[in-house]
């Protein structure tokens, strides 16, 4: 059987030949990996509870959040740390809600973070299958979870012993 001639690498304006088997040269090939995390995100996107971030009482409960939390609460970024916390741009849940409606709102899972510290956490935490599982918030010994009041959580900031 004859062999076909190179076809040419479908990326545009590119002249190479394409590797065979795919549509792509091998500059323009994309590795395994970066298919997988595309095909995530793909998947991320199209799921079923993001339209919960479309309405006006998402709106509302993120305006509260940034202005209850006007500096970043995470401080995972160096930058961040040195400024004792950004400003806060986005409403951060701290255990993942998975589409469920009652963590989703429930204004003690949900933190000011800066973008930074909120594009760190979420690659660390991205992937984890546990609807239920804690995420970390801080720096190591600064973690700090839902479970407490934030009346609770004032007091023991304003102690000077700690």
């Amino acid at each position: 059987m004859p062999n076909r001639a190179p076809r040419q690498c479908g990326y545009p304006a590119c002249q190479i030949a394409a590797v065979a088997g795919t549509n792509y040269c091998a500059p323009h090939t994309k590795p395994a990996a970066e298919v997988e995390r595309a095909e995530n995100n793909s998947r991320l996107r199209d799921a079923p509870w993001r339209a919960l971030y479309q309405n006006a009482a998402w709106r509302n409960l993120r305006e509260f959040i940034l202005s209850r939390d006007p500096l970043c609460q995470l401080m995972l970024t160096d930058k961040c740390r040195q400024h004792g916390g950004d400003e806060s741009t986005v409403a951060d849940h701290i255990k993942d809600h998975k589409g469920n409606t009652t963590l989703f709102y429930d204004t003690q899972n949900i933190q000011g973070v800066c973008k930074p510290c909120h594009d760190q956490k979420t690659g660390m935490t991205r992937g984890n299958s546990d609807p239920n599982a804690l995420v970390a918030t801080g720096a190591e010994g600064k973690q700090w979870t839902s479970s407490i009041d934030s009346a609770a959580l004032d007091r023991a900031l304003a102690r000077e012993d700690y």
